[in-house]
Order: C-alpha cells, then structure tokens, then sequence
C-alpha cells in the first residue's frame, strides 16, 4: 500500500506540475512552518494525531457512503465507472540551521 501512496503523491505534483490550462489541478495542501519550537514537537504530534485521525474518519465514511454495491462493480457492468480515491495525511520534520 505504502508504494501506492507514495506513487499517488508524486502522480499528483507531476500532474499539477505538467497539466495543461485546460485540465483541472488534483487536490494537494500543505500547511508548514519553519520556525516553530523543537519542544513543540510532541504536542503538534498528538495534535495531528488526534485531529487527522478524525478528519480521516469523516472521509473514509464519506467514501464508504458513496462506495458501488458489489453488482454495480460486475466486470460486465459497462454503465459504472469505479476509482480507487486515496486521501492521507503525512506529518515529517527537519531540523534546518
């Protein structure tokens, strides 16, 4: 699965990176400071921990809500078209001079 996730990422800059006008752009957002306190580290961890876990569970249940019936995702079906849709949260740090 990592794999994947890893390759959706990089699909998704390439394709923001290298679409043409006329295609719309994949949803990517990154919130980032570069000056906040080391000691900070632990709570802003249990922060995300706890708020993305959250925003997560309201996306898988939005997914699962719109989620095709097993028939709707028959081989033959040719009227439905199914995506796998990713959604995740990543959280790094790096100290800089």
């Amino acid at each position: 699965m990592w794999g994947t996730v890893i390759a959706d990422v990089a699909s998704t800059y390439g394709h923001n990176l290298m679409r043409r006008a006329d295609v719309a752009p994949r949803f990517e957002r990154a919130a980032l400071n570069d000056r906040v306190l080391a000691t900070a580290l632990p709570e802003f961890q249990k922060f995300l921990n706890r708020e993305g876990q959250a925003f997560l569970e309201r996306v898988d249940a939005w997914l699962t809500e719109h989620e095709a019936r097993p028939n709707e995702s028959e081989p033959d079906s040719t009227s439905v078209h199914i995506v796998w849709v990713p959604a995740c949260i990543t959280f790094k740090t790096d100290e800089r001079p």
